[in-house]
């Protein structure tokens, strides 16, 4: 049941199987943060994250984010190729996984709102400015608190990563499709019969 929960086959390599399991631990570990922080952030006091859960959090993303995604990079081989979809689905699990952990750091040392410099505490605002700063966007209406610009900048550096490799993960799925079809298409034509000439007579 475990084996079966974390993706692991038989059919697959010890590495591929490790990947496999890690991204639906992450992947688990993102639901819970998101539920979290959509229901349960406010209501219960005694389940509210400290600054331990938002350090462990914020250093799995970025294990995470390193071991899958870039290392990943470095290690394909001529005969070894990452499974395009699998990479795609791989950096937006990360990038997500990031949003949620970097918002917990919010929520606890705090974002000021703009308008009236007044600290924001409601959850989903940790979690917008978080998924704002990832992105780069930066609206204006939240600003990170003085201990945080460093957090925050930091943020928007791993972001650009994410959205970076994304692109690029995206265009070599695009070309892997691409070749495929070219090559689908180069072997029917290959074994097509070529059609015979019909016999005609020569009348004069």
């Amino acid at each position: 049941m475990i084996r079966k929960t974390l993706g692991i086959r038989p059919t697959s390599t010890v590495g591929s199987n490790a990947r496999r399991a890690f991204s639906r631990v992450v992947g688990l570990s993102l639901c819970i943060l998101l539920l979290e922080n959509l229901l349960i952030a406010g209501k219960y006091p005694s389940l509210e994250p400290n600054a331990g859960h938002a350090v462990f959090a914020i250093a799995s993303s970025l294990i995470y984010f390193g071991v899958i995604c870039i290392w990943l990079l470095f290690v394909s081989k001529p005969h070894y190729s990452p499974n395009p979809i699998r990479l795609v689905s791989d950096i937006l699990i990360s990038g997500l996984f990031a949003i949620a952990a970097f918002s917990l750091a919010y929520r606890i040392w705090g974002i000021v709102d703009t308008l009236d410099a007044t600290a924001a505490v409601a959850s989903t605002d940790a979690l917008y400015f978080s998924a704002v700063t990832f992105s780069t966007l930066g609206f204006g209406d939240f600003r990170p608190a003085e201990s945080m610009r460093l957090v925050a900048s930091f943020q928007a550096l791993i972001g650009n990563l994410h959205l970076g490799l994304l692109a690029g993960a995206v265009f070599y799925a695009l070309s892997i499709q691409n070749a495929k079809r070219d090559e689908n298409g180069l072997n029917e034509k290959t074994h097509q019969k070529p059609k015979q000439a019909d016999d005609t007579q020569d009348v004069r």
